[in-house]
């Protein structure tokens, strides 16, 4: 692997024998480091939001899963 990082980006250069989806992995655990870079909140707060979007989601698809 080769890591390059210039002042606006950070480049990976894997292996084409790499799995997509684990690359795929990757890309969306570097995605939650941006997004979560500057946050203010702790990880109290951040799983009670979760357990709300799962509430909320159950709510809407409920009937969709058990018939």
């Amino acid at each position: 692997m080769i890591i390059e990082r210039t002042q606006e980006s950070l480049t990976f250069k894997v292996s084409p024998k790499i799995k997509t989806e684990d690359i795929q992995n990757l890309v969306d655990y570097i995605t939650y480091l941006e997004i979560t870079a500057n946050t203010q909140a702790n990880q109290e707060a951040i799983d009670e939001l979760a357990s709300e979007v799962n509430r909320n989601w159950w709510t809407l698809n409920r009937n969709k899963l058990i018939k």
